[in-house]
């Protein structure tokens, strides 16, 4: 915005200061006058249409991560420093258009995480496409839609159990809400996602995922629910290292494989999410939020479950809040590679407990204290440790 009238207004005030040295004296121009010279210098500046159609955002984060990890054989300490930097714009198109557009820290191989470490002999760190997509917002009057194209968020309705915070889809997607009534939505959201081109295979893994809720607002108590399906495709019979790269996820330790190291099956996964926050007493809002999904390929170690609550407010500087977590993933409930990096090291076959405390120092500065204390769900599915408890403090700056 300033930059916008930077060039609308510069020229503006220096012809107003070279008329002030040719009479004498400076005039005051009225509202009207200046409004009429604003308006003819933008349609002059082809820029300031584009500077004010950008949205620009970024954030940066400063970890440290302690982990306590108990290897069946033996126990040891890992304790690094860590950063996430992410950067990016949306750009308004004519029509209803959106480009957008954000680059992350990272790397090519690993779709549930943009840390990098610190202390690898002061080595650069690689900046990757987080998203680049184009979306088109054609209605309005309580029917929103908007059609994805591209590398973009996960805009469902979700939990980090099936989907870390750091997962984005490659595909197409369709986002859509329609307003029933005052405080009352309901909501579809669809995705076609392919998850890994095989040129041997002709038969390429796919995610197709349907989901559809309702949200709804009453005075001070409001809330949303939402089920749908998670269809996980072309996976029965592929080799883990046909899929993701072996520098990412040595081998698949969590959902189950044949004799030749195949997966044995695909992963149709039903999902339900909901939650309530109630907001009486304004400085201390209470939301509760509960999760169940079930693998419907199979009978046997196949499901999982959340619920958890959270206290406070996370907006602006001075709110503090805090949260709790239970999680419980089976072994065969979904496809091991999305969920949370950060329990358990990702991946199934976990249980555990998450706490949270932070706090906004300033509106763009906040910190947070969380700990995970993991272990493995089922001590007969072959896996790499028993047990990790893992501390993370981080220093997050937001623009």
């Amino acid at each position: 915005m300033a930059r916008t009238w930077f060039w609308t207004l510069g020229p503006l005030i220096l012809a107003g200061g070279a008329l002030a040295g040719e009479t004498g004296e400076a005039k005051t121009p009225t509202v009207e006058e200046l409004a009429a010279d604003v308006s003819m210098l933008k349609k002059l500046n082809p820029w300031s249409k584009v500077v004010s159609a950008v949205k620009a955002k970024a954030d940066l984060r400063l970890r440290h991560e302690s982990q306590w990890l108990d290897r069946n054989t033996d126990d040891y300490e890992r304790h690094r420093e860590r950063i996430r930097l992410r950067a990016g714009f949306d750009l308004s198109l004519p029509h209803h258009f959106t480009l957008g557009l954000r680059l992350a820290t990272g790397n090519t191989t690993d779709p549930i995480s943009t840390n990098q470490s610190f202390g690898e002999a002061l080595a650069n760190k690689s900046i990757n496409l987080d998203q680049g997509y184009v979306a088109w917002n054609p209605l309005s009057d309580g029917v929103d839609l908007t059609l994805y194209g591209g590398r973009f968020r996960n805009f469902f309705f979700h939990h980090q159990t099936m989907f870390d915070g750091d997962t984005n889809f490659d595909g197409l997607g369709q986002e859509l809400s329609i307003e029933a009534c005052e405080g009352f939505t309901f909501f579809a959201n669809a995705a076609e996602s392919p998850i890994k081109e095989l040129s041997s295979d002709e038969q390429d893994p796919w995610l197709f995922a349907f989901q559809g809720g309702v949200q709804a607002r009453s005075g001070v108590v409001g809330g949303r629910a939402a089920a749908g399906m998670w269809l996980f495709n072309g996976l029965e019979g592929a080799m883990p290292s046909q899929i993701y790269s072996t520098s990412f996820r040595p081998s698949s330790r969590y959902n189950s494989l044949n004799a030749a190291g195949e997966y044995e099956r695909n992963y149709d996964v039903f999902h339900v999410l909901g939650e309530v926050a109630v907001a009486a007493i304004e400085v201390v809002p209470i939301a509760v939020i509960g999760e169940y999904y079930r693998n419907t390929e199979t009978s046997h170690q196949d499901q999982g479950y959340m619920f958890g609550g959270r206290v406070g407010k996370s907006k602006k500087a001075g709110d503090i809040y805090g949260g709790y977590e239970y999680r419980w993933i089976e072994a065969d409930a979904t496809y091991d590679v999305f969920p949370d990096s950060d329990f358990h090291e990702g991946g199934t076959n976990t249980k555990g407990h998450v706490f949270k405390i932070g706090g906004f120092f300033a509106d763009s500065l906040s910190g947070q204290v969380t700990l995970f204390l993991t272990k493995k769900e089922d001590n007969g599915t072959p896996r790499s440790k028993a047990g990790e408890n893992r501390l993370q403090l981080d220093l997050i700056f937001t623009i």
